[in-house]
């Protein structure tokens, strides 16, 4: 059975990805974006690689950092910009299922309908509005209005060289602030704007007499399909992740800081990516708590009469025959079941699993810094030694 939603899936086709469909150059579905994705990374990275190579700056000692020495670029431009556009297939589609699970689990009742499927309507046009790709795209532009770059403008790299106190932008250096860091930008406030959207739909969402059940089994009312919706944005972090892990990693090789300088920054960023993603879930969390506060006393004056009556007729009455096999001691076992899922009931629809699987996209790309910083020989020898 379906469930449609009025309006475009929320996640459409990207911008660049309907710009080279509209010519031929890509054909639609998976396939697709790949080749999009493919594109977009050669469009940020080859010509800083060619224009590096022609001005002999790809590699030797002309300047401190040559390109093909520069990894954080590498990772930015082949590794985070690639991730960034093929998330649109798995963010999009749970974000489609998870908006459809809503009224096909019953949640929304008849009477609220019509009411879910404009704000998802209007959530879906949001998302994919045009005008608002135009104004990301201006705001990932205004960077070239800073003129030269501050970053790494000390000493001399691939992007800024020169003699003495003159540093001036190279020609790589300029297809890198006008094009590759542009786009990457773009596509980080793309999927920004679209967390909003969604934030603000949920919101909408939220503030609907939604069919609640205390005694889910899911122990978040019925909602814990929520957390499903959020697992694949941990793609974005990811790529943000391994972007700032390797800036971190160049200033180490490069200017010698030390990895215990960044421990605030590698904290900060953990903890703001993992809060980023799951806030949404956090506009439940009224309903929740008084969900769960209604369903302790209800079932707790329902479970009080049952057991008031089950111990009159078993322990103080005096039924004939064994109370084994009887209906009366599945029910008391039942009702005892219910209570405790109502006790245990989270008041935020997610679980550990979820919440691990969002932290675990913000640590893993720093693991790679920390055995740079502490070889893992090192490490297993101290633990060793901590243990024998």
């Amino acid at each position: 059975m379906e469930y449609p939603l009025e309006g475009a899936p929320f996640i459409g086709d990207g911008p660049l990805r309907k710009f080279l469909a509209r010519r031929g150059w890509i054909r639609p579905g998976p396939a697709g974006l790949v080749v999009a994705a493919a594109a977009c990374a050669l469009i940020c990275w080859l010509p800083l690689l060619l224009i590096s190579a022609a001005q002999g700056l790809a590699l030797g000692d002309a300047v401190r950092v040559p390109f093909l020495l520069d990894f954080a670029s590498h990772i930015r431009f082949l590794v985070a910009v690639p991730l960034l556009m093929i998330a649109e297939v798995p963010v999009g589609k749970r974000l489609g299922l998870t908006a459809r699970e809503f009224v096909r689990s019953g949640l929304v009742r008849g009477r609220d309908l019509s009411a879910f499927r404009s704000s998802y309507g209007k959530a879906s046009r949001l998302g994919n509005s045009a005008l608002a790709m135009a104004c990301l795209l201006a705001l990932a532009l205004l960077g070239l209005l800073g003129g030269l770059s501050a970053e790494l403008a000390h000493f001399s790299t691939w992007q800024i060289a020169g003699t003495g106190a003159v540093m001036r932008r190279t020609a790589a250096g300029w297809w890198y602030a006008a094009v590759s860091l542009p786009l990457y930008r773009f596509f980080i406030y793309l999927w920004l704007w679209r967390l909003a959207v969604w934030t603000w739909f949920l919101q909408r969402v939220s503030r609907i007499d939604l069919a609640l059940d205390p005694i889910h089994p899911d122990q978040a009312g019925g909602l814990g399909f929520l957390a499903l919706g959020q697992e694949p944005f941990g793609i974005i972090t990811f790529a943000a992740a391994s972007v700032i892990s390797a800036a971190m990693a160049r200033q180490i090789v490069f200017e010698g800081a030390s990895f215990f300088s960044f421990k605030f920054l590698i904290a900060g960023f953990i903890f703001l990516s993992v809060l980023l993603f799951t806030a949404p879930l956090f506009l439940f969390t009224r309903k929740l708590y008084h969900l769960k506060e209604t369903g302790l006393f209800e079932y707790g004056a329902f479970a009080s009469a049952y057991t008031r009556d089950f111990a009159q007729k078993w322990i103080k009455g005096s039924t004939e025959g064994s109370p084994l096999g009887t209906p009366d001691i599945q029910s008391l076992s039942d009702l005892s079941n219910s209570f405790q899922i109502i006790r245990k009931m989270r008041i935020i629809p997610m679980d550990l699993k979820n919440f691990i699987l969002l932290l675990a996209a913000a640590v893993g790309p720093m693991v790679p810094l920390v055995l740079m910083s502490f070889p893992l020989e090192t490490i297993v020898g101290r633990i060793i030694r901590m243990v024998f």
